[in-house]
């Protein structure tokens, strides 16, 4: 499972009262919110996610992610919250799914630049594995990333990738020619399979 959503992010402040020992402190809060509004679609699917966590504490999905997307969120301001405290899933255990294949990851270079996603455009670029080349065409555009965690999901025998990205999801239904058991959705999608397979 691996829940992908990029939105460039504002600091904002505002003042918030708590009650502790008897006391009540006026503290200013710091948060972040969205640079530009949600669309009402991909609001709808945010709501959702609680309901995902609870088919998954009810085993009804069994959740797993890469070290990919370990990576990814370790790339985003609030992506260490995936599990922690503050994170909707604070309760819930992934397992890890294995590389699709063996390749390595440069986080830095000698020259003190921060290789992240510049080095891991190279690792697409330069891969031989004749699956995931097909699929990185297939996919269209700058897809190699999707394609990566698509071949991940597929290889690792999982059915649904969870995904909020709506163009990865286009372009793997109308483009996508391989015949793979591994289908993206988004929770709506993962949820309605769920209810009508009970």
């Amino acid at each position: 499972m691996s829940i992908r959503f990029g939105l460039q992010q504002e600091p904002s402040t505002r003042a918030q009262e708590v009650e502790w020992a008897g006391e009540t402190y006026k503290l200013e809060v710091y948060a972040e919110k969205p640079r530009r509004k949600l669309d009402g679609w991909i609001q709808d699917e945010i709501a959702l996610l609680p309901s995902v966590v609870e088919l998954i504490k009810t085993g009804l999905v069994e959740p797993f992610i890469s070290h990919e997307v370990r990576m990814e969120l370790a790339n985003l301001k609030f992506g260490g919250l995936l599990q922690s405290d503050l994170g909707i899933y604070h309760e819930v255990e992934f397992k890890m799914a294995p590389d699709p294949f063996p390749y390595q990851r440069v986080i830095a270079s000698g020259f003190d630049h921060l290789a992240g996603q510049d080095g891991l455009n190279q690792l697409y670029a330069s891969n031989f594995d004749l699956d995931f080349v097909k699929l990185k065409k297939e996919l269209g555009g700058n897809k190699d990333g999707d394609a990566f965690h698509i071949l991940t999901a597929e290889r690792a025998e999982i059915e649904f990738f969870l995904t909020m990205d709506r163009r990865l999801i286009n372009s793997f239904r109308n483009q996508c020619k391989s015949k793979l058991n591994v289908s993206p959705v988004m929770p709506s999608e993962l949820i309605k399979h769920v209810e009508e397979s009970m």
